[in-house]
């Protein structure tokens, strides 16, 4: 125990010496060439597009009503919080930096207490302090869904399935992708109780996530109008930007077909893309829930967790360099041997040389920036197959379909 408070400590000691750092670093720089202060600020993000994004509440007004904003509406009260306290672009940034460093703290005492619970080494939180992780804690505001995908897996495991589902419920309006979480919750949920309760849970379980969304939503919609759909509907309108895995196979196409021939293409791809990145995840969970072994301790939540977001990064269109903190979190609790570890540590790595070095350094439309995505999606593959790998011993389990 003292070994373990030792390394969170330690953990959490070092997050705040960086956030410290973080409020030193001067935000004057140049977007087009890249600036020390670069490394560690992102300025654009914080001071132009989230302080713009916060202006309708602080003028008291309801979001959405005066322009499109492309977050949920949790995400726009939270990086809303620090205009209660200032109007000056700055202080804005360090308040918001504040708040994230406290969440990424609390990120990292629940994931000492999951790592107890699931028998990993406490040494894995030190995980937590790659660059990559550290740079969009500080400049972006996802560390939030982290925080509740991590309570929710903490619900789960201490047997509370309802506080956990509720907590997804609430990532949906901060990210919508934890709602592909909810079918690998109730699976586990499946091998915990009977088969009565489980078809009890199923029923009360559709019942209030279709009415959770299905009343907020509409309250939304009452408040704001259409525009509060507009977070959701903006993901079907994107087209394949740079970054994305598949992004370097349309710049060569660019170059090599005719203007008509590319837009097809690109539109074209585009669907069968979003396609893929809905489509998987759905086919994976109905495969995992036809066959109830395969959802049965927690380690095959994390698994299963980790396959379905991986799945939806890699087949996305779009893209955004944070994305790393969509699955970092989950993957340090899973990882098991040192390769894992190091795959992670990679992957962190990859990203935060991406953006901002590469990004800053070359352009976003750069051959370098291609290269990046490349061994980002080949990163991301390889992750994915280790993660399935080992259930195609299950499938050959002679039990397994008695199961």
């Amino acid at each position: 125990m003292n070994h373990q408070r030792l390394i969170v400590t330690a953990v959490c000691l070092v997050i705040i010496l960086v956030w410290i750092g973080f409020l030193h670093a001067n935000p004057s720089y140049s977007v087009d060439s890249l600036s020390p202060v670069r490394l560690v600020r992102d300025t654009h993000e914080t001071e132009n597009v989230y302080y713009t994004r916060s202006s309708p509440l602080a003028a008291g007004e309801m979001p959405y009503t005066t322009a499109p904003q492309e977050y949920p509406i949790l995400s726009v009260l939270y990086i809303s919080m620090p205009r209660l306290f200032t109007d000056y672009p700055e202080t804005f940034t360090a308040i918001l930096s504040a708040i994230n460093a406290a969440i990424l703290v609390c990120a990292v005492v629940v994931s000492s207490h999951l790592l107890s619970i699931l028998g990993v080494s406490y040494h894995r939180l030190w995980l937590f302090l790659f660059p990559a992780t550290l740079y969009f804690t500080f400049n972006r505001f996802d560390i939030l869904m982290v925080g509740v995908i991590l309570a929710s897996l903490m619900f789960l495991f201490r047997g509370k399935f309802w506080w956990a589902i509720v907590f997804l419920l609430v990532g949906f309006f901060i990210k919508w992708f934890s709602i592909f979480l909810v079918p690998v919750y109730f699976l586990y949920q499946r091998n915990q109780v009977s088969q009565d309760q489980w078809k009890r849970d199923i029923k009360l379980g559709c019942v209030l996530v279709f009415g959770s969304l299905a009343v907020i939503t509409t309250v939304l919609f009452v408040l704001a109008g259409e525009e509060s759909l507009y977070p959701y509907l903006l993901h079907t309108q994107r087209g394949i930007e740079y970054g994305s895995t598949f992004s370097p196979a349309f710049a060569w196409l660019l170059v090599h077909l005719s203007p008509a021939a590319y837009r097809y293409t690109r539109d074209t791809t585009a669907a069968v893309l979003s396609t893929l990145q809905l489509g998987l995840p759905v086919l994976m969970l109905i495969f995992a829930g036809r066959f109830a072994r395969f959802v049965k301790t927690r380690e095959d939540v994390l698994r299963w967790s980790l396959i379905v977001i991986a799945v939806f990064l890699l087949f996305a269109k779009f893209y955004s360099p944070q994305f790393v903190l969509w699955f970092l979190p989950l993957a340090l609790l899973f990882s098991k041997t040192w390769k894992d570890v190091l795959l992670l540590g990679i992957l962190d790595v990859v990203h935060y040389v991406s953006f901002p070095l590469v990004f800053d350094g070359f352009g976003e439309a750069s051959n370098m920036y291609a290269v990046a995505a490349l061994v980002r999606g080949l990163l991301l593959a390889v992750l994915i197959y280790r993660l399935v790998k080992p259930l195609s011993i299950r499938w050959f389990s002679p039990t397994l379909h008695s199961a």
